[in-house]
């Protein structure tokens, strides 16, 4: 099959969110910056859908400040969702956070609610920086707006 892009939509830009819940107690920094510490991967392959790493890949790291109860909560969600499943792991549980149903008090309510400071860090990673060159080019063959999370408009950052 010929790749031929629409002209309207040839070039685009997708919007990848890890979800990943990273939580970490700093009790043991004294207030010290946290350096060198890895908060995601970047995919570089091609998969079923596509090439994920282009020419440069911009990423944006969002820092929350928490309270210990939110913490507490946000810590046995990570420890849920990374549980192995193996004997030794303890039983899922209901994890009960700061949100009740006022209309019926006896339904388990799963969320929290809390305000934080938010520290953000944005940085480009340039394909130099890969492990090796991802040197061929994706074209993909029809409007690329059907993709998952992207545009054709171009980010303000970019």
């Amino acid at each position: 099959r010929v790749i031929a892009p629409k002209d309207c939509c040839a070039t685009c830009w997708v919007t990848e969110i890890s979800g990943q819940i990273d939580v970490s107690n700093d009790n043991y920094i004294n207030g010290n910056q946290i350096t060198k510490r890895p908060v995601t991967f970047v995919k570089i392959k091609i998969d079923a859908v596509g090439r994920h790493f282009r020419g440069k890949y911009h990423m944006e790291v969002r820092q929350l400040s928490l309270t210990k109860a939110a913490y507490n909560y946000w810590s046995l969600i990570k420890d849920q969702i990374n549980s192995s499943g193996s004997t030794f792991d303890p039983p899922p549980s209901a994890i009960t956070g700061n949100i009740i149903n006022i209309n019926a008090l006896e339904n388990t309510v799963f969320g929290y609610f809390g305000a934080s400071a938010i520290a953000t860090k944005s940085v480009f990673i340039p394909a130099s920086e890969a492990p090796y060159q991802p040197d061929d080019t994706l074209e993909y063959p029809d409007d690329c707006r059907t993709m998952g999370n992207s545009t054709h408009i171009m980010p303000s950052f970019w």
